[in-house]
Protein backbone atom coordinates (compact mmCIF):
# COMPACT_ATOMS: atom_id res chain seq x y z
CA UNK A 1 0.00 0.00 0.00
CA UNK A 2 1.37 3.74 -0.51
CA UNK A 3 2.79 5.67 2.62
CA UNK A 4 2.97 9.42 2.11
CA UNK A 5 6.63 10.46 1.45
CA UNK A 6 6.95 11.41 5.45
CA UNK A 7 5.79 8.28 6.39
CA UNK A 8 7.72 6.60 4.30
CA UNK A 9 11.02 8.34 5.52
CA UNK A 10 10.14 7.81 8.86
CA UNK A 11 9.36 3.94 8.14
CA UNK A 12 12.24 3.27 6.46
CA UNK A 13 15.09 5.13 8.54
CA UNK A 14 13.34 2.99 11.67
CA UNK A 15 13.50 -0.16 9.68
CA UNK A 16 16.84 0.11 9.56
CA UNK A 17 17.37 1.70 13.21
CA UNK A 18 16.08 -1.74 14.59
CA UNK A 19 17.91 -3.84 12.23
CA UNK A 20 15.85 -4.36 9.10
CA UNK A 21 18.62 -5.27 5.94
CA UNK A 22 16.39 -7.17 3.56
CA UNK A 23 14.32 -4.49 1.30
CA UNK A 24 11.96 -5.69 -0.82
CA UNK A 25 10.50 -3.17 -3.82
CA UNK A 26 8.66 -2.71 -7.37
CA UNK A 27 8.50 -0.31 -9.73
CA UNK A 28 4.07 -0.77 -8.61
CA UNK A 29 5.19 0.58 -5.40
CA UNK A 30 6.10 3.74 -6.87
CA UNK A 31 8.68 4.28 -4.03
CA UNK A 32 11.77 3.41 -5.30
CA UNK A 33 13.28 6.78 -5.59
CA UNK A 34 12.38 8.15 -2.18
CA UNK A 35 13.87 4.82 -1.07
CA UNK A 36 16.73 4.96 -2.62
CA UNK A 37 17.28 8.77 -1.04
CA UNK A 38 16.47 7.64 2.12
CA UNK A 39 19.08 4.69 1.92
CA UNK A 40 21.62 6.98 0.54
CA UNK A 41 21.15 9.75 3.25
CA UNK A 42 21.57 6.53 5.62
CA UNK A 43 24.55 5.47 3.89
CA UNK A 44 26.26 9.06 3.89
CA UNK A 45 25.50 9.65 7.84
CA UNK A 46 27.80 5.88 8.22
CA UNK A 47 24.55 4.77 9.87
CA UNK A 48 24.40 1.39 7.22
CA UNK A 49 26.60 0.24 4.65
CA UNK A 50 25.33 -0.67 1.27
CA UNK A 51 27.27 -4.15 1.74
CA UNK A 52 25.38 -4.66 4.93
CA UNK A 53 21.49 -4.14 2.69
CA UNK A 54 20.40 -6.30 0.71
CA UNK A 55 17.53 -5.43 -1.72
CA UNK A 56 15.46 -7.00 -3.99
CA UNK A 57 13.00 -5.55 -6.97
CA UNK A 58 11.17 -7.09 -9.50
CA UNK A 59 11.00 -5.76 -13.30
CA UNK A 60 7.38 -6.01 -14.84
CA UNK A 61 7.03 -8.38 -17.77
CA UNK A 62 6.76 -5.61 -20.36
CA UNK A 63 10.14 -3.59 -18.98
CA UNK A 64 8.11 -0.45 -19.16
CA UNK A 65 9.70 0.76 -16.72
CA UNK A 66 13.51 -0.07 -16.69
CA UNK A 67 14.07 3.54 -16.81
CA UNK A 68 12.96 3.81 -12.91
CA UNK A 69 14.58 1.12 -11.70
CA UNK A 70 18.55 2.05 -13.57
CA UNK A 71 18.20 5.35 -11.91
CA UNK A 72 17.19 3.46 -8.68
CA UNK A 73 20.01 1.32 -8.89
CA UNK A 74 22.69 4.06 -9.38
CA UNK A 75 21.26 5.82 -7.24
CA UNK A 76 22.14 2.91 -4.19
CA UNK A 77 25.50 3.00 -6.05
CA UNK A 78 26.92 6.63 -6.20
Amino acid sequence: FQLDIEDLDFVIKEAVFVGFRHIDTSVFNLNEKLLGKVLKKLMDEGKVKRSDLYITTKLPPTGKYICIHYQFIVMLYI
